[in-house]
């Protein structure tokens, strides 16, 4: 996969637009079939991941439509109210990512303990996508407590949706052991919280689900016809290698999930001196206070930890772990 990483295509705007467009009418075109066919969610995971990895295409007045349907009762006819909500949370999904406003995500909120297993599985999988933008606040933190309390099945996606989600990470880490604590869990759900806990990675339980759909969205980007634009936007293309990145970067791209300790910018910092590879040599600090080499040739790994810093405070303690450091002189290479 790394030739994506520096690929010179560019994706044109308009016909991901037109791709939007056209699976939001097929979406209302198929809303009073019941039950509710396995297309219908592609189309919605389709408007939400343009939505998150390919914002610049998503057409600038859809997301109102898409507002306003969401809100009209009227528009499900006399559907079952069980169909009425599994119809609509990958549109606030999608909604939500272009306001930025929770509301639209209160049908996966209020349903995140239902308890039925299938019900609630499905909303939890449609925060995939949006899941390292939402905070847990303590009302959802208490539907999670709550699903791992009753020892519901299928429980380890909501803990891994809460693993990668904003939010204090000593706050998490601080619930995960009281819930590990104080209740008995499910292989899977006990498992997860463990690898957490020890700073290890928990195998990511969704991916294999967005994989399947992200291929959905792959074939109809893939395919769609060319078209002549009505009018001319900017930027005009976007390049692939950039929405790439975006994918990359996304915590539930991969096959394990970590509860992220931030422990690079804390630990680990540059120090300027030369080495027999002509690598650049950072070094670590153990955790008995002990320094070791680390060369690191990749250019991106350098540019990775040089944007690390967050705030002053963070890069403080990189200056003083850089001087306690060139107090020892140089570590010898591990």
């Amino acid at each position: 996969m790394a030739e994506f990483d520096s690929s010179p295509l560019s994706i044109d705007l308009d016909r991901i637009a037109s791709v939007c467009e056209e699976e939001w009418e097929l979406f209302l075109g198929d809303m009073n079939i019941e039950p509710v066919p396995e297309r219908q969610d592609l189309r919605g995971f389709l408007l939400n991941w343009v939505a998150v990895f390919a914002p610049e295409a998503f057409p600038p007045t859809l997301s109102a439509k898409m507002a306003d349907w969401m809100d009209d009762d009227s528009a499900f006819g006399r559907s079952d109210p069980t169909w009425q909500l599994v119809k609509r949370p990958f549109i606030g999904a999608t909604v939500y990512v272009v306001t930025g406003n929770p509301h639209w995500l209160r049908i996966q909120f209020d349903n995140f303990a239902h308890g039925d297993s299938q019900l609630r599985s499905f909303f939890h999988r449609t925060l995939a996508l949006i899941a390292p933008r939402l905070t847990f606040d303590a009302e959802l933190i208490a539907r999670l407590e709550a699903g791992l309390r009753s020892r519901y099945f299928v429980m380890s996606p909501p803990l891994v949706l809460y693993a990668v989600s904003q939010g204090d990470v000593e706050e998490k880490i601080a619930n995960l052991t009281a819930w590990k604590t104080t209740y008995p869990m499910n292989p899977d759900e006990e498992k997860t919280v463990a690898r957490f806990l020890s700073d290890e990675p928990a195998p990511n339980p969704l991916q294999s689900w967005l994989l399947k759909n992200t291929s959905y969205v792959a074939l109809r980007l893939g395919c769609q016809s060319g078209i002549a634009s009505q009018s001319v936007r900017l930027p005009i293309g976007l390049g692939f290698s950039e929405v790439w990145e975006r994918l990359r970067k996304h915590p539930l791209s991969s096959g394990y999930v970590s509860l992220e300790r931030h422990r690079s910018t804390k630990t680990m910092f540059e120090l300027s001196v030369s080495n027999p590879n002509d690598e650049v040599l950072y070094l670590m600090k153990d955790a008995s206070g002990n320094y070791y080499g680390i060369p690191f040739s990749s250019v991106e790994m350098v540019d990775d930890f040089r944007n690390s810093f967050e705030n002053e405070k963070e890069a403080q303690l990189y200056e003083k772990d850089a001087a306690d450091a060139k107090k020892l002189g140089c570590a010898k290479n591990q």
